[in-house]
């Protein structure tokens, strides 16, 4: 498109006067405002963290006191500790020699 043309139409649409709107414009749009549901946000990683920790939290804590639990019931246990209880095991395992 040249020059001349391009400023002709410019100048043809800045003198036309825009279209109307229908009579009925406001409340139809008014009416479609009130239709649609509000856009929800998705939840950001932070949201959806607080909602897991707190039905995570009652499991963290059986599991640290179960944990406690059999650290006191071990040392209360008369016999070797683990550590000389996993030695023993060791020595006393029958591992093949190999041949080679």
């Amino acid at each position: 498109m040249n020059e001349r043309k391009l400023r002709q139409l410019l100048v043809a649409s800045a003198l036309d006067s825009p279209p109307a709107p229908p009579a009925d414009f406001a409340a139809r749009m008014t009416a479609a405002a009130r239709r649609e549901p509000a856009p929800v946000a998705l939840p950001g990683i932070a949201d959806q963290l607080e909602l897991l920790f707190p039905r995570l939290a009652p499991a963290m804590l059986l599991v640290v006191g179960l944990c406690l639990a059999a650290y006191v019931g071990d040392a209360q246990l008369p016999g070797p500790d683990l550590s000389d209880g996993v030695s023993q095991l060791a020595n006393e395992w029958n591992f093949p020699n190999p041949q080679y």
